[in-house]
């Protein structure tokens, strides 16, 4: 991973070339290791019968492995397993590239620009223009389309974010696709998402289809009522909402809520002593400590922590935290090192694209910096195993998540923001302030669950009943209006063009909205606890530093005391539209 980490992130395009060919051949290297009979055979060939739990468990997961690499095939479709299984990592490389180096941009005259803040404006400002430059990118896009006045701007900025790695992926995709459903075909399924799931918590495609139809439910009625009220926020003259008005007109409704301006809330929330603040909270929280140290890396602005646990070394996290020309686009965590107990140590890269220095965070940035962190900090932690793939990096895909949207929901608790927020803001952060943010943090939050439940039906009905002869516009277009049925959408947008999840998770983007259920299901062992130190502790020694060595549902029955419950998730969420609605109502 570490190569194709420089061919996205590098600063010079001759090393990120480069980076980019050493990817493509290790993956060739690794699709011909995990296709060898002979390998697979002397695996088969080892007498487990005095081995470790976990040796077993490892044993078990390189054999799935192997077997989804086509070993078990033989002649002529061995030798297709492998074309395949090369052909797709050398398409998914290129599908994340289109949308890395889509430069399509607009130039705005100030005039337009209403609402935006002001060191939004200059830094993006062209003097010898006298025009701002804005391209899709989602540090340009996202504050256009919270705070610009100009409905036609956020449109156009929309739909400009929207088109990164429009036309050439079309194609792309389209052929990835049809290969996946080939190679399901060769392991005897009729759809590739029943390939995909095998290993994970869902287990089936229908089982998923069925959880992602009982959220929709979940949250019409809500997302029916928000879209209502945000469209009773806008002028006599404009008619429906849409959906370049939603994320404006969320912000406008503070104001309606009571709660403090954007300008104050971004005051609370200076970028480098809001992630001091995430480093600390999420330490006293887990029992462990960071400790910042200088490294050399790919560019200039590269920090780094090391992570102990009981004063040992267990791993190191790399942070390359602000946007740059040629950089991908967006929030990720990037493994560069597995961990190997005695052998070697975890070493994972944050590739993120906030806002630099003192430039303050939205709430939502506050949560996406949290989430990021929260995945270097599992892996880190599960890298202490006997093997590297009962590391998380062997841990059932639709877990992957639920740590890092466990701590996102510590963000409605006073104590954790006060611990975020800085003190040089002009006005205290309250109890009854954040009572406030919290209420308006969940304004369009149903709203945005559809948009999520549109990428996971997305994701899995172009892998489940695969029509190769279907037209990729119509079906995504079909897919978007049925799951997002209150809002106007942007016309001919293509956006599973720019939606690069459907290279890594393929048909499991649904794991956000599983990962969610868990992970309020985790919670509520901490909420209103005054030990939620002991019991992050005992969270971090049951749940994330098992890694894979023990299957997820039985790490999380010894955690809870009992198997995961879904449950949760709902009377959570019916908790908080009704307390959303009874603000708006009073």
């Amino acid at each position: 991973m570490f190569a194709l980490t420089l061919a996205f992130v590098h600063p010079d395009e001759t090393t990120a070339n480069i980076a980019r060919d050493c990817a493509q051949s290790f993956q060739s290297i690794e699709t011909d290791l995990f296709s060898s009979a002979e390998i697979f055979g002397r695996l088969m060939d080892i007498d487990l019968a005095s081995s470790t739990p976990e040796t077993r468990r490892a044993f078990n997961l390189l054999a799935d492995r192997f077997r989804s690499a086509g070993v078990g095939f033989s002649g002529e479709s061995h030798d297709r397993a492998i074309e395949i299984q090369e052909e797709l990592g050398s398409l998914g490389t290129q599908f994340i590239e289109n949308i890395r180096t889509s430069d399509s941009a607009i130039e705005v005259p100030r005039d337009r620009l209403g609402g935006l803040p002001a060191e939004y404006i200059e830094t993006r400002y062209d003097a010898a223009k006298d025009l701002v430059v804005i391209s899709g990118r989602s540090d340009d896009s996202q504050p256009v389309l919270r705070f610009a006045e100009d409905a036609a701007l956020r449109f156009e900025v929309l739909r400009l974010s929207k088109l990164r790695g429009y036309p050439e992926n079309r194609p792309v995709l389209h052929r990835m696709l049809t290969l996946r459903q080939e190679l399901a075909e060769l392991y005897g399924y009729s759809h590739f998402a029943e390939l995909d799931m095998q290993g994970t918590m869902a287990g089936s495609p229908d089982r998923v289809a069925s959880y992602l139809q009982t959220l929709s439910e979940l949250v019409t009625d809500s997302a029916q009522r928000e879209a209502d009220y945000l469209a009773s926020l806008k002028s006599e003259d404009e008619q429906g909402l849409a959906e370049w008005d939603v994320s404006y007109l969320v912000s406008n409704a503070q104001d309606a809520l009571g709660v403090v301006s954007a300008e104050v809330v971004r005051s609370y929330f200076p970028f480098s002593q809001t992630l001091d603040g995430v480093v600390n909270f999420v330490g006293e929280l887990l029992g462990i400590e960071f400790r910042r140290i200088d490294v050399e890396g790919w560019h200039e602005d590269i920090g780094a922590y090391e992570v102990l646990v009981d004063g040992e070394l267990r791993g190191r996290i790399l942070m390359d935290m602000h946007p740059r020309e040629g950089k991908i686009d967006g929030n990720q965590a990037v493994v560069l090192q597995v961990g190997i107990r005695d052998r070697s140590m975890p070493v994972i890269a944050l590739l993120c694209n906030f806002p630099e220095g003192d430039e303050g965070l939205e709430v939502s940035q506050v949560r996406t910096l949290l989430h990021e962190f929260g995945h270097a900090v599992h892996f880190v932690l599960s890298g202490n195993q006997e093997f590297g793939i009962t590391s998380s990096i062997g841990i059932e895909f639709d877990f992957l998540e639920a740590p890092s949207q466990l701590l996102e929901l510590f963000l409605s608790e006073y104590e954790t923001m006060r611990l975020l927020a800085t003190s040089n803001s002009h006005m205290e952060l309250t109890a009854d302030i954040l009572s406030d943010l919290t209420a308006a943090d969940q304004l369009g939050r149903s709203l945005e669950m559809q948009r999520q439940l549109y990428f996971a039906d997305l994701s899995l009905r172009l892998h489940f009943n695969f029509d190769a002869s279907r037209d990729l516009d119509e079906l995504n277009a079909e897919i978007e209006r049925e799951n997002r049925p209150f809002v106007a959408l942007i016309p001919d947008a293509h956006k599973y063009a720019s939606f690069g999840h459907l290279y890594g998770y393929r048909s499991r983007f649904y794991t956000y909205d599983w990962s969610l259920a868990i992970a309020a299901d985790l919670y509520s062992e901490f909420s209103g606890n005054g030990n939620a130190e002991e019991i992050g502790v005992d969270y971090r020694r049951k749940v994330l530093e098992q890694g894979a060595s023990v299957p997820i549902d039985a790490a999380l029955e010894e955690f809870l005391g009992r198997p995961v419950s879904f449950r949760t998730f709902g009377n959570q969420l019916a908790d908080l539209q009704t307390s959303l609605f009874e603000r708006i109502e009073d």
